[in-house]
């Protein structure tokens, strides 16, 4: 088992992770800026060629030691992954890993949360499974959307609802606000159909960092079409890009104000 965790990291370029016969990219990198420690972390695991788990998570900012949290849920994620073994289904393993990873990061007793999503592909299939924020997404070629999370928050229902489009959303005033996260004892977890893959299929998963920087629209662009390096890169160049963006007398509706945050991607590409 090939397992690339990335915690507290601090990056300028994407890692690639070998043995799937997918191309698998992962990045996680701080706010600009920023003293305290990296709050998102990031994970790849590849079982064999055709078994992949792909884990994003983004401690609440808002709370104390956001990073142990977000530590804690790929930990748990890694270890029950490995004592899962030779599996075809990895639903119980990622449930139970979600559930001792809340029960964990509630005992701390600090308040500390934080988000997770996490995509599986195992013989062509694909699943997610969210808490929270953090994004998960399916895109196929062309730029069209096979699955996306809703995210847990006032925006993020709003947006499923059509009451918000994606770019009112980016510049929401409760753009901030999540109502579901590791660390509650409220805690759900959202389980995403069984979905096979085609062989242009790509799948997203971030961190707020890029969501709330970037739009669906661009990123099922970005996503969809170039290289696998070009890809991922121009997802991280564009939401950096936008992070440095506080303009807010500006009058074009297409570019959103930016969000600087820690930002965390794993991407699978052709």
């Amino acid at each position: 088992m090939i397992v690339r965790r990335l915690v507290q990291s601090e990056m300028d370029s994407v890692d690639w992770v070998e043995g799937s016969r997918h191309r698998l990219g992962v990045f996680c990198d701080k706010c600009p800026g920023k003293i305290g420690p990296n709050d998102d972390c990031a994970m790849i695991i590849v079982r064999d060629e055709a078994s992949v788990v792909m884990a994003v998570a983004d401690g609440l900012g808002g709370s104390p030691q956001g990073h142990v949290a977000s530590a804690k849920a790929m930990e748990s994620i890694e270890a029950h992954i490995a004592a899962a073994g030779d599996t075809k289904d990895w639903r119980p393993a990622i449930l139970d890993a979600i559930e001792h990873a809340n029960r964990d990061i509630v005992a701390l007793g600090s308040g500390a949360a934080t988000t997770l999503s996490i995509a599986t592909v195992i013989d062509g299939l694909a699943r997610f499974f969210h808490v929270g924020d953090s994004m998960a997404i399916l895109v196929g070629g062309g730029g069209r959307i096979k699955w996306q999370t809703t995210s847990h928050s006032p925006v993020g229902y709003g947006v499923a609802a059509g009451i918000l489009d994606s770019i009112d959303a980016l510049t929401h005033e409760d753009l901030h606000i999540v109502s579901n996260y590791l660390g509650s004892e409220n805690m759900h977890i959202d389980i995403g159909p069984a979905l096979k893959l085609s062989p242009r299929d790509c799948i997203v998963v971030a961190s707020d960092g890029l969501s709330d920087n970037v739009s669906t629209e661009e990123l099922t662009t970005h996503a969809s079409s170039g290289k696998s390096q070009e890809r991922i890169d121009g997802l991280i160049s564009l939401a950096r890009r936008r992070m440095g963006v506080h303009d807010t007398q500006s009058t074009n509706p297409s570019v959103p104000f930016g969000k600087a945050d820690d930002i965390a991607i794993a991407m699978m590409t052709p």
